[in-house]
């Protein structure tokens, strides 16, 4: 990779050849979804209770709201890893989400057995919205 490149919110990272990458606009909100995903995980394995603090529909709308920015797919089953919950668990709290129009299921078209899901366009504005105003008490909170 080559050396990186401040432009106003993004960043523009030239690639070996010399051609522009143009991040995700979200990126910087996916950096911080991803912070919020890997402290999730280190408080849960300090976590003197198995499950104690399990929350899968945030779990599961933070990876969705990452892969959304990497434009990758998810199974239902990573998303359920994800969450680190059973797939039926997820699979339950996939289905509240499409209830919610924060989340799509879409069936793979070479495997029928299989089913994709990501944010609607509701789940985006949502998270959006909401990792904003988190990080923003972040940024307030640097007192004391």
């Amino acid at each position: 990779m080559g050396q990186r490149h401040r432009e106003s919110q993004s960043f523009t990272v030239r690639t070996t050849a010399g051609e522009a990458f143009r991040p995700h606009p979200d990126f910087a909100l996916a950096a911080f979804a991803q912070k919020i995903y890997k402290a999730r995980r280190e408080r849960d394995q300090r976590s003197p209770v198995l499950g104690l603090f399990q929350d899968p529909a945030w779990d599961i709308l933070l990876d969705l709201f990452i892969s959304y920015t990497q434009n990758t797919s998810i199974s239902i089953m990573s998303a359920g890893l994800a969450a680190n919950v059973p797939t039926s668990t997820a699979l339950r709290w996939i289905w509240t989400l499409e209830e919610a129009h924060l989340v799509v299921r879409k069936l793979d078209a070479s495997d029928k057995r299989r089913s994709f899901v990501s944010l609607a366009p509701d789940g985006i504005s949502y998270m959006r919205e909401i990792l904003a105003k988190i990080s923003e008490q972040f940024r307030d909170a640097r007192c004391c």
